[in-house]
């Protein structure tokens, strides 16, 4: 046979393997383990209701929620706005905001958001494994699944008083995003795996640390304010008036906003300071909150008044923190490694921290109603630059630290 021929013989199988010649070549090109599910229907069904189902069981935790209050409370409205009130309940809780009567209400549940954020993750791992296949490769199909429920979940919330928009449907696509990225952070498949940098993978656990000290020294500020305000805390209870149910219900939401409360601490020990009304703040400087509602969180506030200086030392909390970055980060490498490569781990670990603390403050922050209300919460951005500012000088005090000490050890040696 000739060559000719034979190339004939071999262009003939693989296009009746495949289809054509050029669809070999991707094939060829692809990894093995990022399969894209298309061709199985049964996968495209599994991919599908991994984003779709986690936004059917949000939806029916707020039902559970509100249409029982709706029962109770008698109201006159009708079974349906029940249910659209749910509807944007849920809409808020998973990112997207709404708005009603002309305010717009985007201010995050934090706590509730990271449930949604587990949903997805825990559905998307399970319908990987049964369908053998990579998360990677169910990622897009999940995605459209959750893109779908929740433009009926919008339709629904057209029910009630609430009225979606087209932006907070985009951000709500954050919720499947982050835990595709949290998944393969936890678990990379083969084909993420294979082209991440050692420095990169070994930011991870620094970054948690850090993530971890942040979040404890802010719960610290906030259960010494609660401790300290107690009283006023109990007295906006006694004055709403609220009976031992309904008490019970307002607790358990304004525990969804718990983390929001720790990002709002956290931007106070960073510097930047947060606001709840319209001209209030804040701050290790001072407070001055302004005239707020009747929400029995909102008593953990300081009164209006300017703290005495020692309390700009709350700066060194983050600074702290960064020092316990960089030694972890550190830790991860041998005594004998790179100080470029222990630069590049540490320098991960701070940017990841920043960046988490940046996409936190963005979901703690934002709308809640008109006028005094139409910004709550702190300035991302400035809060993101500030602790980045304060990890990377501990950070770094740490890394020079740690370079000379190892140059010594080595010089004994």
């Amino acid at each position: 046979m000739s060559l000719l021929e034979r190339a004939r013989a071999t262009a003939t199988t693989v296009r009746g393997a495949v289809g054509s010649p050029r669809r070999a070549l991707v094939e060829g090109w692809r990894p093995a383990s990022f399969d894209w599910p298309w061709a199985a229907p049964e996968q495209r069904w599994r991919g599908l209701l991994a984003g779709a189902v986690p936004v059917g069981l949000g939806l029916l935790a707020c039902m559970l929620v509100v249409v029982p209050l709706w029962a109770i409370t008698g109201s006159g409205a009708s079974w349906a706005h029940a249910v659209g009130v749910a509807a944007a309940c849920w809409l808020l809780v998973s990112g997207g905001g709404f708005g009603a009567d002309g305010v717009s209400v985007s201010l995050v549940p934090v706590l509730g958001w990271a449930g949604a954020v587990w949903l997805v993750a825990h559905s998307l791992r399970r319908a990987a494994a049964l369908a053998d296949r990579p998360t990677l490769g169910l990622a897009p199909l999940a995605l459209g699944g959750y893109a779908a429920a929740q433009v009926v979940v919008a339709l629904l919330a057209l029910a009630g008083p609430a009225r979606p928009t087209l932006g907070g449907l985009v951000t709500s696509l954050g919720v499947p995003v982050t835990a595709l990225l949290l998944d393969q952070a936890r678990d990379p498949d083969e084909w993420v795996a294979e082209r991440l940098p050692t420095w990169l993978t070994r930011a991870g656990r620094p970054a948690l640390w850090g993530l971890a000290g942040l979040g404890s020294a802010a719960l610290l500020l906030v259960l010494v304010q609660l401790v300290g305000r107690w009283s006023t805390v109990s007295g906006l209870y006694a004055a709403l008036g609220t009976g031992m149910l309904a008490s019970l219900v307002l607790t358990l939401l304004q525990l969804l906003f718990l983390p929001d409360l720790l990002v709002w601490a956290l931007a106070v020990l960073c510097g930047p300071g947060f606001q709840v009304s319209a001209g209030g703040t804040v701050s290790l400087g001072g407070a001055q909150p302004g005239l707020l509602p009747m929400i029995p969180a909102l008593g953990l506030l300081p009164p209006d008044g300017t703290n005495p200086g020692w309390a700009w030392l709350g700066l060194l909390v983050p600074v702290a923190v960064g020092v316990g970055v960089g030694r972890q980060a550190t830790a991860a490498w041998s005594r004998l490694a790179d100080w470029r490569s222990r630069a590049a781990t540490t320098g991960a670990a701070v940017g990841l921290v920043a960046v988490a603390v940046l996409v936190l403050a963005a979901l703690s922050s934002g709308s809640a109603g008109e006028a005094r209300l139409a910004h709550v919460g702190v300035q991302p951005l400035a809060v993101a630059a500030a602790l980045l500012g304060e990890l990377a000088l501990g950070a770094a005090l740490w890394l020079g630290w740690d370079t000379l000490r190892r140059r010594r050890i080595d010089v004994v040696d």
